[in-house]
């Protein structure tokens, strides 16, 4: 017996969006986050240590958001892949 697979690609593309759109915001607010933590008014050997974990914490989150980014346009990717073989199998 065949295994049937399929997909809705409306959903999986409204997916990447959605994807792609929190990975855009979520890097707007931590870059917000750090430039606040730099403007801060508070000078010192702690506040020195501060800024540089809140960088090395920010650096890791860009990391991962670029990720998340990269699996929308996978995922987007996916989607158009789908349609494509679909449109194939129809001619």
């Amino acid at each position: 017996m065949a295994n049937i697979i399929h997909m809705q690609t409306e959903d999986v593309h409204q997916l990447a969006q959605h994807i792609s759109w929190t990975a855009s915001t979520l890097w707007d607010r931590v870059n917000e986050t750090r430039h606040a933590a730099y403007r801060m008014d508070w000078n010192g050997p702690a506040s020195e240590e501060y800024i540089r974990a809140v960088e090395a914490c920010c650096q890791k989150l860009f990391t991962l958001l670029d990720e998340l980014d990269h699996l929308g346009v996978r995922t987007h990717r996916e989607g158009d892949q789908w349609e494509t073989g679909a449109s194939r199998l129809g001619e």
